[in-house]
């Protein structure tokens, strides 16, 4: 899983940072990042269900599912890339009954287009105005949920920055069993930061805080992508 995971990287419109901390040895989270046609970026953000061996099996197979999509449909529709993405992995696993949770994202000079399959909500910060990109499609590998997806896009100016997690950033709880929650993600974001390396390092030190411990019950992926 290491070894296929990407070291963030970015072009001339924008900058990407990642914390990917698994809770073990073996991640049910993953995330890629990728160069498209015409100079746009592209990121994927995915969960896999349940924790250990068999979701990290999932996000192997989903790897590379969702890199031909991206590589085939991303600079043009993002939404056949979800909808690609979701036909191809249930041939993949066929009767096994596993599923997975994913967000995907464009990175243009000037707007981000972006469709989400069930995941945690990405949010968009810049201009003083928040923006939340929520579900709009079941998650993949539910034949008996298959639902629409669609994209949204939204402009962005310089200093905009685009935050993907998954559910672990949210659903950590403290010793009384309350979650972090969205709104202390939308504090933070909102705080403003140079860098989207600074805005993770606050998010980070946030939960741990939070929790009590550095060592979290579930796996934690944030990206954090600045205009």
């Amino acid at each position: 899983q290491k070894a296929i995971t990407p070291h963030p990287f970015g072009n001339e419109y924008w900058r990407i940072a990642v914390r990917f901390q698994p809770t073990g040895a073996i991640s049910g989270d993953f995330y890629d990042i990728y160069k498209m046609r015409g100079g746009s970026l592209g990121v994927i953000v995915a969960d896999a269900a349940g924790h250990g061996v068999a979701a990290a099996l999932i996000t192997m197979i989903a790897k590379p599912i969702f890199m031909h999509a991206m590589k085939r449909y991303g600079a043009t529709n993002m939404k056949a890339v979800m909808e690609t993405a979701n036909s191809e992995f249930l041939e993949e696993i066929g009767e096994i009954n596993e599923f997975l949770s994913a967000q995907a994202v464009r990175l243009d000079a000037g707007s981000v287009t972006f469709v989400n399959a069930g995941h945690p909500p990405a949010v968009l910060w810049g201009g003083g105005r928040m923006r939340e990109f929520h579900s709009s499609g079941s998650y993949l590998g539910m034949p008996e949920l298959v639902t629409p997806y669609a994209q949204e896009t939204e402009r962005v100016s310089e200093g905009d920055i685009l935050l993907m997690f998954s559910d672990a950033l949210i659903e950590a709880k403290n010793s009384e069993g309350k979650e972090f929650g969205l709104a202390r993600v939308r504090e933070l974001l909102a705080a403003g930061y140079s860098s989207p390396d600074d805005l993770i390092t606050a998010l980070t030190e946030a939960v741990y805080q939070y929790t009590g411990t550095r060592r979290l019950r579930d796996d934690l992926t944030i990206v954090a992508c600045q205009r």
